[in-house]
């Protein structure tokens, strides 16, 4: 097994890449995410003002028409109405009858080759009568997906005379503007990772510097010499280290002269030993 060691600067420098290419995973996911948030949104959005758009026009129409249109000529009254309407706004508009039965369509494909019934389902038709103004379904047909959204045609005095169906095309995020999005953001990902390395590769630099100094300053270490304090002003950690250095250096120092001084004395006392056995 091969055991690979780093030094303490390497390890610095790689957590710090780590640390950067995390938060780099992290902030693309949170990026990507708003972006398909947005899209939601703006679809939401978009669908609202146009079927508000829609409730104004029906509402001047029946206007027009002393308030009230009878049952049995909604598909006449309301198919040239309900194909501008359809055109303007790029949507596909139904209308139903009360009890659930296709009326009149804007589209000009079979209502049915488009993957939708041609009576209502019975759940929407629930929804409504139990005070749901505004049910929304979602459908999806040959890779397409729909937003089906339903809502009461009233006269002049609040009558339900028709059920009015928005199908609207919902836009998934587009390919191409995906793609774009995410070449963009690597580019910039790119960029700041090479600026942001070489600025860890700087500090970590920094932070062992003054680490290196005292193991260069450890490896020259000779007691019989006059070695030197390491200078360090600031009070931070290296500082704590460097004076605990100073100290042990003077502590070494102490106790290599004395143990020097008790050598020579013990020299001492032997030679006279020896001398007085002489004698």
């Amino acid at each position: 097994m091969i055991n690979v060691s780093f030094t303490l600067r390497q390890r610095i420098y790689f957590s710090m890449l780590m640390l950067i290419l995390i938060s780099f995973v992290i902030t693309g996911m949170t990026a990507f995410y708003n972006f398909k948030s947005e899209n939601e949104r703006y679809n939401q959005e978009r669908l609202e003002r146009k079927e508000r758009a829609l409730q104004k026009t029906m509402s001047y129409f029946l206007d027009e028409n002393n308030g009230t249109i009878a049952e049995d000529s909604l598909a006449i009254q309301f198919s040239d109405v309900l194909v501008e309407m359809a055109d303007v706004h790029s949507l596909s508009i139904n209308m139903y009858d009360l009890n659930g039965n296709i009326l009149i369509s804007s589209s000009e494909d079979r209502f049915d080759d488009l993957g939708f019934d041609l009576t209502m389902d019975y759940s929407v038709l629930k929804q409504l009568s139990t005070g749901n103004d505004r049910p929304v379904t979602q459908k999806t047909h040959k890779d397409k997906d729909y937003i089906l959204v339903f809502w009461y045609l009233t006269d002049y005095l609040d009558k339900k005379i028709a059920i009015v169906n928005v199908k609207y095309d919902k836009k998934n995020i587009d390919g191409g503007e995906l793609k774009r999005f995410l070449v963009q953001l690597t580019q910039i990902y790119i960029l700041l990772f090479i600026g942001a390395s070489l600025l860890a590769y700087f500090l970590s630099n920094y932070i062992t510097k003054s680490l290196q100094k005292i193991a260069s300053k450890m490896k020259r270490i000779d007691l019989s010499g006059d070695e030197q304090h390491i200078q360090w002003e600031g009070k931070d950690e290296i500082g704590a280290l460097v004076r605990q250095y100073n100290r042990m250096l003077d502590e070494v120092k102490l106790s290599a002269e004395r143990l020097a001084k008790s050598e020579r004395e013990s020299a001492w006392r032997e030679m006279a030993k020896q001398v007085a056995h002489e004698i």
